[in-house]
């Protein structure tokens, strides 16, 4: 599952909004469409990815939905014009203490119409236990629906899984952090969020493999100005284990971000291939590039 990789874009586009310093009340819905682009050229390996998606803010409820496409023009094998499809939506929101996240992935040459292996779904509720001020928790559980690798006596695909709904978030005036856990832990921690100088730290796990699926990002940032270190999935293809494509590279960086635009450009290296059954192949070292551009609407009324 990708909800951590989704869930991770849309924290960097409301963080966006407060830094702009737009407020969302709960009479206020916000409408933002959101193009971005992302590029990886290394020794072996070049990968563009563009993309569009469009995110609302109501309250506490958030709705995201992306399109990205991610295009191999140089890759090891037979991967050389091969083009992905990745579209991604996410639904979070609150009544009160009760929390309901839904969310919808699917990535593949063929997403949702090439089957049950190229997309998942899930959805949870939670309730907040505790509520404080300072500290959240919120506790629950529902459903996740795709291919799991787990067959039924007559050899069908057992398409329905529980899962644990876990978040957890603590404020302070100089440290804030969250975590949650759906289908993967998420970590985020800050130290002076609110401040001219901060710094930022962000840990997931979507797969259990080897300790390159500890994807993490440290980032020290000055006003709009910021540099960090990063081990990052660039595209990830989950569909068919057999056929699964996955692009993953550590990198320093610097990022400008302006608001309603961001641009980071950074050094990328010990970029690594993996496909088929366990084949990881070494794609050299090269530079990324990522923008995003922020469009918001307006507010309006609910």
């Amino acid at each position: 599952m990708k909800q951590n990789r989704l869930r991770q874009k849309t924290v960097i586009a409301v963080l966006a909004l407060v830094i702009a310093g737009t407020k969302v009340s709960a009479e206020t819905r916000q409408i933002i469409p959101m193009v971005d682009y992302q590029a990886l050229v290394t020794d072996e390996q070049s990968l563009s990815i563009p993309g569009v998606g469009l995110l609302v803010l109501s309250g506490d409820n958030v709705f995201v939905g992306q399109y990205a496409r991610s295009v191999y023009t140089d890759a090891p094998g037979d991967y050389n014009g091969d083009v992905y499809h990745a579209i991604d939506v996410l639904y979070d929101g609150a009544i009160g203490r009760h929390r309901i996240v839904s969310l919808f992935g699917a990535a593949s040459d063929r997403p949702v119409t090439g089957g049950l292996d190229t997309c998942q779904a899930a959805t949870v509720y939670g309730y907040e236990v505790v509520a404080h001020p300072r500290t959240s928790i919120v506790l629950g559980g529902g459903v996740a629906v795709s291919d799991f690798g787990i067959e039924t006596p007559s050899g069908d695909p057992w398409p329905v899984m529980p899962v644990p709904f876990i978040r957890a978030s603590y404020t302070a005036p100089l440290f804030a952090c969250s975590f949650d856990f759906i289908t993967g832990p998420n970590l985020q921690l800050a130290v002076a969020p609110d401040h001219d100088f901060n710094l930022l730290l962000d840990m997931r796990i979507d797969q259990y493999r080897d300790i390159r699926d500890l994807i993490y990002e440290v980032v020290a940032g000055y006003r709009f100005l910021s540099i960090g270190f990063k081990n990052d999935v660039l595209s990830s293809v989950p569909f068919r284990e057999d056929e699964a494509i996955e692009t993953s590279y550590y990198a320093v960086f610097a990022t400008v971000d302006l608001m309603v635009l961001s641009v980071t450009a950074g050094y990328a290296f010990d970029s690594r291939l993996r496909h088929e059954v366990g084949v990881i192949e070494k794609t050299g070292d090269g530079f990324f590039l990522a923008a995003q551009v922020l469009l918001p609407l307006g507010g309006g009324g609910k």
